[in-house]
């Protein structure tokens, strides 16, 4: 009886923690024409800073988003120029129900808006 108390309660443990920890790839392309000076993307456990991103300049980061099961989320960007905002928005929606991505990737198009780049492959 107590192997089965114990077998259930580390199943129980295992399958509801409630935080989902998913690696993924995070890739920001510059295609304003211009230097950006700065970006800075947010989300559940991830906070990113990239500095100085030339025109066609892609960089690459290893993210870590750790989710609580039960809420949805999304990333949160800000595009800094001379120390000044010029943008701030959102992109890359993920649920419980979609699962993260292995791969984000965002374009910032000449009028600094960010466009996304969809891959349909979740976990």
């Amino acid at each position: 009886m107590k192997f089965y108390s114990l077998l259930i309660l580390i199943i129980g443990l295992t399958f509801c923690s409630g935080i989902k920890n998913k690696t993924s790839t995070l890739s920001v392309c510059n295609k304003t024409g211009n230097k950006i000076d700065s970006i800075k993307i947010t989300s559940y456990g991830v906070d990113e800073f990239f500095q100085a991103l030339l025109n066609d300049e892609t960089k690459r980061r290893k993210i870590n988003i750790k989710a609580p099961d039960n809420v949805d989320g999304a990333f949160t960007i800000v595009i800094f120029q001379k120390d000044s905002i010029i943008y701030s928005g959102s992109f890359g929606y993920f649920s419980q129900r979609l699962g993260v991505r292995d791969k984000y990737e965002i374009n910032i198009m000449k009028n600094y808006s960010v466009k996304e780049v969809v891959n349909d492959e979740v976990d």
